[in-house]
């Protein structure tokens, strides 16, 4: 078993945040604007899907609340790359797929529907 990354990551989250999150984070909350810059950075230093890197689920949650701790869109971003569309696909689909959606060559996205909306 591997221990926990928690204090290396969580540091190297926050100085990532110092640096590149927190100018642009009114703009990116209040503006609805997309970082696609800051996503790629993300994906560069392994921290836009953690998990895909074999960080455990409790310290990739740290590192996602020191994002949002600055912005919750970007924090919302990250969430929804590596836990709504990369971990289902991770786990059943092409590994190459996961592996670019994981370094934020490929954005992916999620839809969902209310069918009882539909009456």
């Amino acid at each position: 078993m591997v221990d926990s990354v928690e204090p290396l990551l969580v540091e190297n989250v926050r100085e990532f945040v110092r640096k590149y999150v927190q100018p642009i984070a009114e703009k990116v909350d209040r503006e609805d604007w997309y970082p696609k810059e800051v996503v790629l950075k993300m994906g560069e230093l392994d921290i836009l899907d953690p998990p895909h890197y074999g960080v455990d689920l409790h310290d990739a949650m740290l590192s996602l609340l020191e994002i949002a701790k600055v912005s919750g869109s970007l924090a919302l971003i990250q969430d929804a790359q590596a836990e709504l569309v990369n971990a289902p696909l991770r786990k059943y689909l092409d590994s190459r797929i996961s592996d670019d959606l994981a370094s934020g060559k490929v954005i992916g996205s999620f839809a969902l529907s209310e069918l009882w909306l539909r009456r």
